[in-house]
């Protein structure tokens, strides 16, 4: 703004403010958006014009930033709506004021001073009209609606009036529907109410009657496809392809075309010409299909047929009643049936189940085979052997002749399955020294058998004196043993009690020179004292003794288990053997097997042997 205009602003201000102090004030309500009224009280009065004064000085002089009007009271004053507060809405200010002011004429005469309106509230007028087609092409007869858009679309008076500039050639009624009445070029106005007009040119052709097509002859299409298999069966092992063959009816079908395909292409594929090769085993379908839809199918099952099968041993030796597990191996591995057969030639020898288990019968030979569902075979040779004899010969005093231990071991271990001969040599209260050097039936005992085991069981006192006690006459017996009977014969140390009331230091006295002979002599421990002591803590009405020094029978079958674990290196738990034997009758006696159970679990449970 420049100086002068500045320099105007501030006189003429000042003076209307002065010219509208001194007109008496009308209220008047506008009540639409209230354009003018700045304080929100709903009249527009000297005082809107005093802020809008207040507004302008500020914007000028760049000073009383409190008196720049802000969002609603700036929107108020924007009169002329243009994002700004300057004379011309002062001006229209002062005059509404002068013209709503009852002393004077002014009102009067300028009725329209009265009015403070925005563009947007005034009488829109169209501006121009558009038409969805400028151009149409038409035959004799057709119809075509045209549609015309009004511009603004707030214009009031929207009217149209839709003219031709020939109606012989083309028509059009009031709401823009055109008819093509006959050949030629004729022009649809659409015009408003105040000039505003959009023009279409029309072109209507003459219908030109079309030469008749002629009749094609029709094609003969397939009514049914067969193939010359409806099933087959193909090998990966051998066979791997076949071609089918496909036939169309009727024979004079125009299109023959045969598309083919595989329902599953794992299994099997085809080539355009039907041509099938195996993929994997399994079953699928092959289709035929003509070009009009019509199908027929082959089913075909795939398998790989077995080329060899082998067994894990071709010969194979066990003992009678032993058993043994052959396994079969079909080739290829991806063959379809690998079930196999199994037989003997010699069942009285050795037999075999469905799953290859060998059963040793008797002595002898037989030939095991297995057999494919193919008829592929392979064999394993069986000897059959009587297992050999151990021999186990028990050397001490009355502690080991006490109840037949002899009898009571060869029973425990032939129900275990062992083929076993186990005999014994003791005189009561002999010291293994002195019953090396003073008894012939001793030796004359070690040389009658080749003894795979000897058992020595020493004296009470000599156990729990010195070791040097001990191994004295256990190394005379070895000596003796090796050079006329087993040079091989393996040596066991039985640690048993010294008492019946199973004292402890004695107990680990006995075990620890036992051990020191075994170091020296070779052997092995097998620490009977502590099975006894554990039976005796946990099951103590299971009666181990009969007297301070002798065991009952069932002290025997215990001290037997010991010794089976010994000589086996196996538990005795499970084998199915209930018979003692009574020392003061000789008789045989059962054993409950709540009993046998209970002595058994604790022999394998507590036994420590080297």
């Amino acid at each position: 703004m420049s100086l002068l205009s500045k320099k105007v602003i501030r006189i003429i201000i000042p003076i209307f403010f002065l010219i509208c102090t001194l007109i008496p004030k009308y209220e008047y309500a506008v009540t639409d958006i209230m354009l003018g009224d700045i304080n929100d009280d709903k009249i527009i009065d000297t005082r809107d014009l005093l802020l809008m004064a207040r507004h302008i000085v500020a914007e000028v002089n760049k000073k009383h930033e409190d008196w720049i009007l802000k969002d609603r009271a700036f929107n108020a004053g924007d009169i002329t709506q243009n994002s700004k507060i300057d004379s011309s809405d002062m001006l229209i200010m002062l005059r509404y004021i002068a013209a709503n002011n009852s002393l004077n004429t002014i009102g009067k005469r300028h009725p329209e001073w009265l009015k403070i309106e925005t563009e947007s509230q005034q009488e829109k007028q169209v501006e121009r009209i558009e038409l969805n087609k400028t151009i149409l092409l038409l035959k004799k007869g057709d119809k075509e609606q045209l549609k015309a858009t009004i511009i603004p679309e707030s214009a009031v008076n929207k009217e149209i009036t839709w003219t031709t500039s020939n109606e012989k050639i083309v028509t059009v009624d009031k709401n823009g529907m055109v008819t093509a009445i006959d050949s030629g070029t004729a022009e649809i106005t659409a015009s408003t109410k105040n000039g505003k007009e959009a023009r279409c040119s029309v072109t209507v052709e003459t219908n030109q009657v079309p030469e008749p097509e002629p009749t094609p002859t029709p094609e003969i299409e397939a009514k049914t496809i067969t193939l010359n298999k409806t099933k087959a069966e193909l090998d990966l092992s051998g066979t791997k392809e076949l071609t089918l063959k496909a036939t169309i009816k009727p024979s004079n079908t125009k299109n023959k075309t045969i598309t083919w395909s595989p329902k599953n292409e794992k299994i099997a594929t085809v080539d355009k010409n039907g041509k099938v090769t195996a993929k994997g085993n399994g079953t699928t379908e092959i289709i035929a299909r003509t070009n009009n839809g019509k199908t027929a199918i082959c089913k075909v099952t795939v398998k790989t047929s077995e080329k060899s099968v082998s067994m894990s041993k071709k010969t194979v030796s066990i003992n009678v009643g032993k058993t043994y597990t052959l396994t079969a191996t079909v080739l290829p591995t991806t063959a379809s049936n690998k079930n196999v057969t199994w037989k003997s030639s010699n069942k009285k020898v050795a037999t075999v189940n469905k799953n290859g288990k060998i059963t040793a019968k008797s002595v002898g030979k037989a030939k095991i085979t297995v057999t494919t569902s193919n008829k592929k075979n392979s064999s394993c040779t069986v000897t059959v052997k009587k297992e050999a004899t151990i021999n186990v010969l028990f050397i001490g005093n009355s502690k080991t002749y006490y109840n037949k231990l002899d009898k009571t071991f060869m029973g425990l271990s032939k129900a275990g399955g062992k083929n076993v001969y186990a005999d014994h040599i003791a005189h009561g209260g002999k010291t293994l020294y002195e019953l090396i050097t003073g008894f012939e039936d001793v030796k004359k005992a070690i040389k009658s058998k080749k003894w795979d085991y000897i058992v020595l069981q020493e004296q009470t006192k000599a156990s729990i004196g010195k070791s040097t006690y001990i191994k004295d006459g256990a190394q005379r017996i070895i000596d003796y043993a090796k050079k006329n009977s087993n040079k091989n014969v393996n040596i066991i140390y039985d640690a048993t009690w010294v008492l019946n009331d199973l004292n402890l230091k004695d107990i680990n006295k006995v075990n620890s020179n036992f051990n020191t002979v075994r170091k020296s002599l070779g052997g092995k421990v097998i620490y009977t004292s502590n099975a006894f002591l554990q039976c005796k803590n946990k099951y103590p009405k299971i009666g181990l003794f009969v007297d301070p020094r002798h065991p009952t029978p069932e002290g025997t079958y215990l001290r037997a288990c010991c010794d089976y674990i010994a000589i086996f290196g196996k538990s005795p738990e499970g084998i199915k053997y209930y018979t003692a034997y009574v020392n003061s009758t000789g008789k045989s006696k059962t054993i409950s097997k709540d009993i046998t159970k209970k002595l058994q679990s604790i022999s394998t449970k507590s036994l420590t042997s080297k």
